[in-house]
């Protein structure tokens, strides 16, 4: 997927806050948001964009201080439990690994990306407190049948 793409910096970068800056500037649009979010993909050389047009592919890579997905929303359907984030993916909490950073801010990948990271909205973490246990010092989240750890990074 994406083989013959033109490479290049996109002069993106989320900040801090996990805004998407621009050459300074905030990008607002939500339409641009939107595809920029729905269309982001890691490789080994970093985390990138994905357009084309036509013919044409490219790969605009940007720069990440903050966390540029969010999950906003989980829901319980019987034993499944499933995660709705802003880049319009349904995620099954089978495919993530759980995160502490030293800021204490829990976050999530999934399982076969290193780069891309989700942050959690607060409505999503109040669920989430509710089902985290401690076992002999480890800490695990529940979801029915399902044990994830949260790992400190």
């Amino acid at each position: 997927m994406h083989v013959n793409a033109r490479e290049f910096d996109s002069e993106i970068f989320i900040d801090e806050k996990d805004k998407w800056i621009f050459r300074g500037n905030e990008i607002t649009l939500k339409e641009v948001l939107d595809h920029f979010k729905q269309n982001l993909f890691e490789d080994e050389k970093g985390v990138y964009i994905y357009n084309t047009m036509g013919n044409l592919a490219e790969k605009g890579y940007v720069n990440l201080l903050g966390f540029p997905l969010h999950i906003f929303n989980f829901e319980q359907k019987g034993n499944q439990s499933f995660f709705y984030t802003d880049s319009k993916e349904i995620l099954d909490v089978k495919d993530l690994i759980f995160y502490i950073n030293s800021e204490e801010r829990i976050y999530c990948k999934k399982y076969n990306d290193s780069k891309i990271k989700y942050s959690l909205t607060k409505s999503v973490l109040g669920v989430l407190t509710m089902k985290l246990v401690e076992i002999d010092n480890a800490y695990f989240f529940e979801f029915n049948s399902i044990r994830q750890v949260l790992h400190f990074d």
